[in-house]
């Protein structure tokens, strides 16, 4: 699957041979359906935005969780998007939560930030600031903006509010 995995980055790159998004998305399907990851969650990414293909949000969400099940971080934080959001999936703020706390805890910053923002929310969660605060640090730690005003806010008002809340899902 690696090697069908590659080629479908050279055609969707452009390296070595014309650059041909459908034929990219040709092999990436192969290598997705052997269980590579990155092809998964590439695949994903191509029908998500209809390069390629036809965009299909719906089997776009499919993809992305094969990836996820398997670990990969940025398809953990996709899937968790997707579930925050409803798109291509039911809208599912619990299993929100629990994707971007698997990205989270692998270090992407974004997902630590929206993680915060669920907890002071109170969304797929009961409310936490406290919780909310420790994952506003850690992004906020690694220079990710809408943490740094969210943990600014928290320290000045003692308490989070909707309007408080700087969303960047």
């Amino acid at each position: 699957p690696g090697a069908q995995h590659n080629l479908g980055v050279l055609y969707l790159t452009g390296s070595g041979v014309t650059n041909d998004a459908s034929e990219a998305v040709r092999w990436f399907q192969k290598s997705a359906e052997l269980g590579l990851a990155e092809a998964q969650f590439k695949l994903a990414s191509l029908y998500a935005t209809g390069l390629g293909t036809t965009q299909d949000v719906k089997r776009a969400a499919e993809w992305v969780r094969k990836a996820a099940d398997q670990g990969h971080m940025e398809a953990e934080y996709n899937l968790a998007t997707l579930y925050a959001s409803g798109r291509g999936v039911e809208l599912d703020l619990t299993q929100a939560v629990a994707w971007y706390r698997k990205a989270a805890e692998k270090g992407k910053v974004v997902a630590q930030s929206n993680l915060g923002v669920l907890y002071a929310r109170g969304q797929g969660v009961p409310a936490d600031p406290a919780e909310a605060v420790k994952w506003f640090r850690k992004a906020a730690e690694q220079g990710y903006a809408f943490a740094q005003y969210n943990l600014a806010r928290a320290h000045a008002v003692g308490q989070f509010d909707d309007a408080a809340v700087a969303h960047a899902v």
